[in-house]
């Protein structure tokens, strides 16, 4: 029921029924509607204030709320609190997840889904306080952005910068 809350989706099955494979899909088209309500627009205080702060910046990024499902198995998903989109090539992406909370093992957590996830388009904003180990941070397949307080527009924007010119060095 939660994949209905997205304003995009598509589901597809392969299927056998009496003896013949067939395909069944689903998508955001054909109407269907969830009992369920969408959950606030932003998880916390610190994610609602960055992102209104960003989008004050004049940057060719744009940072979409939780419009991206990353894969981590048969049976889980993570679904990254941003994903940047740089205008003048959409397909030039990068997911976002700020990690500030201090509870016991939610970093060790955090870095499992990365792990599992595998995306070298994931940024990882770890907060200083978190002291993460910089040998688990060195074998990550993403990026880590460092923050002290608060996580700041414009040194995310100039990460994401150098992170956008790995690419074109890439190409």
């Amino acid at each position: 029921p939660y994949v209905l809350l997205h304003p995009r989706w598509q589901l597809r099955a392969e299927t056998r029924w009496a003896g013949a494979r067939r395909t069944y899909r689903l998508s955001d088209e054909g109407g269907l509607v969830t009992y369920l309500r969408p959950s606030p627009a932003f998880d916390s205080i610190l994610e609602r204030e960055f992102a209104e702060r960003f989008a004050k910046l004049d940057s060719a990024w744009t940072l979409v709320r939780e419009m991206g499902i990353i894969l981590l198995g048969a049976n889980s998903v993570m679904i990254p609190d941003f994903r940047a989109v740089w205008r003048p090539d959409p397909r030039v992406t990068a997911y976002f997840e700020i990690v500030g909370y201090t509870g016991e093992g939610y970093l060790e957590r955090k870095i499992q889904k990365v792990r599992r996830a595998g995306r070298h388009d994931l940024i990882l904003a770890v907060g200083k306080h978190l002291n993460l180990d910089p040998a688990v941070a060195a074998e990550l397949p993403g990026r880590i952005f460092y923050y002290r307080d608060e996580v700041r527009p414009r040194p995310l924007l100039k990460f994401l910068e150098e992170y956008r010119a790995t690419l074109d060095e890439e190409t």
